[in-house]
């Protein structure tokens, strides 16, 4: 066997012919095999280096593909047209390995990849009405989301969109009732909680114990009562005889206060539209009593005994000096040391 030429080819010579000679050639098995590799260019072939469509590999032997991927995607992998991803290893969110074990012929190999669906879930709560009537929509990652709802009668803007992750995404368009937002970058399973303002407001009453509420536009003389939205609210009360009432509201709206005809001591108070919870808080100016350091403007609503040591006692039961601990009706406290009888 003579030597190799180019192109892989063997030259054989033969020194002289002088019969007919029958040439028989023969070659050894290789002791190597071919892995071909097809792949998208989003995924990266970091080992072994240099990348390539095709491997040389010892017969017997394995073989490991170290993978990257670009965000978002997942990765599936055939052999000879078989799914084989099975022998897929998860080595970060967009780094993968794949190993073949033993290699007893050539083989070929197909990465396939797919962009990432996620499921957003949306709740809607009363008054609120998803069109396109699904509850669960399918999106494509790093994508976006348009949701639109409609509302019930006495539901009213703002309407939220609040994610799983607590952020408030923004109604982005409003048309004949119709109000749509979209939640954008979408990487990772999600839900929407979708609010309507169902228009209740709550009024709290805080007021003098010698102030007695009559009625009110609710129909109440709770000293929390429901108003709604936008809606006129009063409230009617009588006040001990020569007392003036002050009646001021703790949010940005305005109260008016009248007297009421034909009736003693009886006011109405009345907010012309509630745009919000508020408190109203009644007081009472008496009329002078000549005694100092009486404020009948501000009375005492509770009365808490303290010994000398500081320890609070339910009712002084023994004569003997207590500290008085007085809550008033502004929330201003006041101190006093004093002699006590047991029978007072």
């Amino acid at each position: 066997l003579g030597d190799t030429v180019p192109g892989g080819y063997y030259a054989v010579t033969l020194p002289r012919v002088t019969s007919d000679v029958t040439i028989t050639v023969a070659a050894d098995e290789t002791d190597s095999v071919t892995v071909s590799v097809t792949k998208p260019n989003n995924v990266t072939i970091t080992s072994p280096r240099p990348e390539s469509a095709a491997y040389r590999v010892a017969r017997d032997s394995s073989l490991t593909l170290a993978l990257t991927l670009v965000e978002g995607y997942e990765i599936s992998v055939k052999v000879n047209g078989i799914e084989r991803s099975d022998l897929l290893t998860r080595e970060s969110d967009a780094t993968y390995t794949f190993t073949v074990p033993k290699l007893t012929a050539s083989i070929s190999v197909a990465i396939e990849t797919s962009l990432r669906k996620y499921s957003v879930v949306l709740l809607a709560e009363d008054g609120v009405t998803v069109t396109g009537g699904a509850s669960t929509r399918t999106v494509d990652h790093g994508s976006s989301l348009s949701v639109s709802v409609t509302l019930a009668d006495g539901y009213f803007s703002p309407v939220d969109f609040i994610r799983l992750d607590g952020s408030n995404v923004r109604v982005t368009s409003e048309t004949n009732g119709v109000y749509t937002a979209t939640i954008g970058n979408i990487k990772a399973n999600d839900s929407i909680r979708i609010t309507a303002d169902n228009g209740k407001r709550y009024i709290t009453i805080r007021k003098d114990e010698r102030v007695t509420l009559v009625s009110s536009s609710v129909n109440s003389t709770d000293t929390v009562q429901e108003a709604q939205l936008a809606e006129r609210y009063e409230v009617v009360f009588k006040t001990p005889a020569g007392y003036t009432p002050t009646v001021t509201l703790q949010s940005g709206a305005t109260i008016t206060t009248l007297p009421e005809a034909n009736e003693e001591n009886t006011y109405r108070s009345y907010i012309t539209g509630v745009s919000d919870n508020a408190t109203i808080i009644i007081t009472l100016t008496a009329p002078a009593t000549g005694i100092a350091g009486v404020d009948a403007n501000d009375p005492v609503v509770s009365v808490r005994y303290y010994n000398l040591q500081g320890q609070e006692v339910r009712h002084p039961a023994v004569t003997g000096i207590y500290i008085l601990h007085r809550l008033h009706l502004s929330g201003r406290t006041s101190v006093e040391k004093t002699l006590i009888k047991a029978d007072q």
